[in-house]
């Protein structure tokens, strides 16, 4: 059994063409079997061979342009991915994800942020993220892979995607963090 490859990355809405190239050809040399990116843009995708799994529709002021979501789950076709409904669709999505004997729960995510005009405060909202959790969880007989912009610093800056491996036999995680762009 090969261990099941989640990477997650904030592409700050992903424009403009040659950017987005140089983004894909990072999405590819990665090669995850699901990628959670937050504030993407619909022009940015990590292929055809990755069914999404997405939040709704952002719009904003700035750089915040149509087809742009919060996060958005994408999962390679062959994992046969199920889009499941969480309580805020706003700036969260899910899938359920089979991999081997596992039944696994993808929930992709962006916190709120210090200044963050629209959900001040960090708190409610991860309470209310983690009673999600917990219901997919329960619902769907699942285990619980959350990943996306925990708006934290988890290790010195400017890491800004990690590279998770794992697998249902093999507990322990293998997280690698380097710097994307």
């Amino acid at each position: 059994m090969s261990p099941l490859v989640i990477a997650t990355w904030n592409v700050e809405y992903g424009l403009g063409p040659e950017l987005n190239r140089r983004r894909r050809a990072l999405l590819d040399e990665i090669a995850a079997d699901v990628w959670v990116l937050t504030e993407i843009h619909s022009s940015l995708t990590p292929g055809d061979q990755y069914l999404p799994a997405a939040s709704s529709q952002r719009q904003g002021p700035g750089r915040v342009s149509p087809r742009s979501s919060w996060a958005t789950v994408r999962v390679r076709r062959e994992l046969q991915p199920k889009a499941v409904q969480t309580s805020d669709s706003v700036r969260t999505a899910a899938c359920l994800v089979n991999s081997d004997d596992a039944n696994l729960l993808v929930f992709g995510t962006v916190f709120p942020w210090i200044g963050d005009q629209e959900r001040p405060d960090f708190v409610t909202e991860m309470n209310a993220q983690r009673d999600d959790w917990m219901r997919l969880g329960e619902e769907n007989h699942a285990e619980l892979g959350a990943a996306g912009d925990f708006n934290v610093y988890l290790v010195p800056r400017p890491a800004t995607v990690a590279r998770l491996t794992s697998s249902r036999r093999a507990r322990p995680c293998a997280l690698q963090f380097r710097q994307m762009m």
